[in-house]
């Protein structure tokens, strides 16, 4: 659940970092919109996420 909303929650890694990024992205079951998406590059980490 994300807000309220059932979501899937999917995890990815890259080759180019060595598998050391992590992005998770979070879709809308219904909609397959993507309601937000978090980068963890560690020690950063990027998050956006969407706006109406």
């Amino acid at each position: 659940m994300y807000k309220n909303t059932p979501v899937w929650i999917v995890k990815t890694t890259d080759g180019i970092t060595d598998h050391n990024a992590i992005t998770t992205f979070y879709i809308d079951t219904k909609t397959r919109q993507l309601l937000k998406q978090e980068m963890d590059m560690r020690p950063r980490k990027m998050l956006m996420e969407r706006v109406k």
